[in-house]
């Protein structure tokens, strides 16, 4: 593990979605600055939902990081945070814009950019949707992330940026809280979306010819993510029973697995999250440690003997009361104050 450091304040992080390097070890997020801001927006702690809230919040500046050095990326004058960064060096991310009138002062108002050779361009929004942002990037110049109607979110759109347009990409028959999360070489998206009633969320595939599809829940559960998509379409995630404990999942050729059925039994792991998943089908994310009782980010490589060293289906642990706090503040509903749809 590599310290990355910071801008100057005392925090820094990267894409809450654990968005993966690039080909040439690049890595880009967002670090406060040692300069107050003067209309009390903690924007980094907005973004990440990591940072302890400081005396008084900082300036948030996006970064790219690379081989020990991190430079910050030009802005509109105030905050900003970088998504992810691409194997061509082009970055994807937010900033924020001038007060609006509707908007606490202290209330960010992101809106989606691009940076190319450091030089920032203003991406196009929906019609009545004026704030968001992407939250990857494909090899293509493909963005994909979250547009919202107002400062206090009301509704939410999925959207595609593609040859300089912003595309709505549907719902599942919700029409409050839809969030585009990662996107392939392929251009296949990943996300999730409101059912009708908009009492609960599914995971959602995107493509081009078949539109928004739902990926549905591991068996017995009630709400899911799709999370990270790899090239060959393979998409990680995590599925909730209807107490809001989590498990994560792998979705290959239609077939969804838990991922704590392939894991060896000698592990005292429980597998909540599954964030991102690279073409050798290594997976990464958060899992709780079932004998020290601690969260813990974990790395899953695929082996021959998976089927075998597992258990088969396993019961889905019930979290302790300070875990599920934890994750309900940080995970997994975080961008521009939605309110979260796990039970309480």
């Amino acid at each position: 593990m590599t310290d990355i450091g910071t801008l100057g304040g005392p925090n820094s992080g990267v894409s809450f979605w654990g968005r993966r390097p690039n080909a040439l070890g690049q890595v880009a997020g967002a670090g406060q600055t040692s300069a107050a801001d003067s209309a009390g927006e903690d924007f980094c702690a907005f973004i990440n939902n990591f940072f302890s809230a400081p005396s008084a919040p900082f300036v948030c500046l996006p970064f790219v990081w690379r081989g020990g050095m991190i430079t910050p990326l030009p802005t509109l004058g105030g905050n900003g945070n970088a998504a992810q960064v691409n194997n061509l060096g082009l970055v994807a991310g937010q900033v924020d814009v001038a007060p609006d009138p509707a908007c606490t002062p202290q209330t960010p108002r992101p809106q989606p950019v691009l940076w190319q050779n450091g030089v920032l361009h203003k991406l196009p929004q929906l019609l009545g949707f004026p704030y968001g942002g992407p939250n990857a990037i494909n090899d293509n110049g493909q963005a994909v992330g979250i547009l919202v109607s107002d400062c206090a979110a009301t509704v939410a759109h999925a959207v595609l940026w593609s040859n300089g347009r912003a595309t709505y990409l549907g719902s599942l028959g919700g029409t409050v809280n839809d969030e585009a999360v990662d996107i392939n070489n392929r251009s296949q998206v990943v996300g999730f979306s409101s059912l009708n009633g908009n009492l609960t969320f599914h995971g959602f595939l995107w493509t081009q010819s078949d539109g928004m599809q739902d990926v549905g829940t591991l068996p017995g559960d009630a709400a899911s993510l799709a999370i990270g998509i790899n090239d060959a379409g393979q998409i990680v995630g995590t599925s909730f029973d209807a107490n809001g404990n989590p498990r994560a999942f792998l979705l290959h050729n239609g077939v969804m697995t838990d991922l704590n059925t392939l894991v060896p039994a000698s592990s005292p792991l429980f597998l909540l999250f599954a964030f991102d998943i690279n073409s050798r089908g290594q997976i990464v994310g958060v899992a709780f440690d079932t004998v020290t009782q601690e969260l813990h980010a974990y790395a899953a490589s695929p082996t021959a003997n998976a089927a075998v060293a597992g258990q088969g289906q396993k019961p889905n642990v019930q979290l302790p009361e300070n875990v599920r706090a934890l994750l309900r503040q940080h995970i997994p509903i975080r961008h521009f104050g939605l309110r979260p749809f796990l039970p309480q």
